[in-house]
């Protein structure tokens, strides 16, 4: 399921709104068959899993400060003399 969200995650941030429901309707099939073997330890559930992933790209902004906070964090800044 972590494969599903990041591609709608990284749609959403890319202002991709084509993917971004592309993305869902993935997901909305997917999240029944996904076998059990492979979901998150913390699962609780595919509505509370949906609804927190529409939650999350309902604000590009907040996805943008995180995906901030991971490129400084793994100091992935280009150096600007390349």
């Amino acid at each position: 399921m972590r494969e599903l969200e990041d591609g709608v995650l990284v749609a959403a941030v890319a202002g991709e709104p084509s993917l971004v429901e592309f993305g869902l309707r993935s997901a909305r099939q997917m999240v029944d068959v996904w076998p059990k073997s492979r979901l998150p330890l913390d699962w609780k559930g595919s509505s509370i899993w949906l609804t927190g992933l529409e939650e999350r790209i309902a604000d590009p902004s907040v996805l943008s400060g995180v995906v901030e906070q991971q490129i400084s964090f793994h100091k992935l800044v280009k150096d600007p003399t390349v």
